[in-house]
């Protein structure tokens, strides 16, 4: 089945949406935090040859806006094939609000990823603590609750790490499993794309290359009309996590990974922020 939609750039062009957006990013914890990265394309299932427009959003329950100051913050835009790859980031460079555009050129699995560079954030110690708590780093917060540490703020430097698996055309190859060097990435297991609504597809955390054991994946699911589920998985000791695709739709697939920074006058933490989309 070909699933198409339009643009997350061109559904958010009404004032009155960016105004309750803008509302909404103020009051929300959430939203304010910059909490889930994906990569998002007008389509996952592009004709070979077709023109794709390709939008970063950040934002949280798998709704968000299109990531701020791309120029200044993308270390890496890249498009992985069977047979080759080629870079993004000079058309991300480019400018802010121009759309990034890119076409399948072959049949096939095809691979988008980006990397950002380090940003800073700084929360008080109750946000923090319900940021360790959503995104299910308890080393961290048990680290802080031996040291007395709960109540205090803390400072961050976070990178994103995206991924976005699709089908051009019906060819087979296994390009998405992939492993495309980023510090933090989801590798399924199996082709998502050759698997049937109700099926399960196991995917592989690494870290720095190797397997990261006992952290926790979060699956999104929706629809073209609205979110219809978030599930929490835990990966086991090889780093890999087991995702029921229960329906046709959208999906993605986030992880936060944190560390004690070595550096303590640059920050606290050094996290990593994964996501993988692709459609079912």
């Amino acid at each position: 089945m070909q699933l198409h939609f339009t643009s997350f750039r061109l559904r958010s062009n009404s004032i009155c949406h960016r105004l309750c957006t803008i509302i909404i990013c103020l009051c929300s914890y959430g939203l304010f935090c910059a909490h889930e990265f994906w990569i998002w394309p007008s389509t996952f299932r592009p004709k070979p040859g077709e023109e794709v427009l390709l939008d970063l959003v950040v934002g949280e329950n798998f709704e968000g806006e299109l990531w701020g100051k791309r120029s200044q913050r993308a270390l890496s835009l890249d498009l992985f094939s069977a047979t080759d790859s080629v870079s993004l980031l000079p058309q991300a460079q480019r400018s802010d609000s121009l759309p990034i555009r890119f076409m399948c050129a072959k049949p096939g699995v095809h691979v988008l990823t980006m990397r950002s560079h380090n940003s800073y954030i700084e929360l008080s110690g109750a946000d923090f603590e319900a940021y360790l708590l959503e995104d299910g780093i308890e080393g961290i917060a048990e680290l802080r609750r031996q040291r007395g540490q709960t109540g205090q703020s803390a400072r961050e430097l976070y990178q994103r790490c995206a991924k976005a698996l699709l089908q051009a055309g019906k060819k087979q190859d296994y390009t998405w499993g992939r492993v495309c060097g980023m510090p933090l990435e989801i590798v399924p297991l199996k082709n998502p794309y050759a698997l049937r609504p109700g099926a399960v597809l196991p995917v592989r955390v690494l870290f720095e290359g190797k397997p990261l054991a006992n952290v926790v994946v979060r699956s999104w699911h929706k629809t073209a009309a609205q979110l219809t589920g978030s599930e929490r998985y835990r990966v086991n000791s090889d780093g890999i996590a087991e995702i029921p695709l229960g329906a046709r739709g959208f999906w993605m697939l986030s992880i936060v990974h944190m560390l004690e920074n070595a550096d303590a006058s640059q920050s606290d933490y050094q996290s990593y922020w994964g996501s993988l989309t692709f459609a079912l």
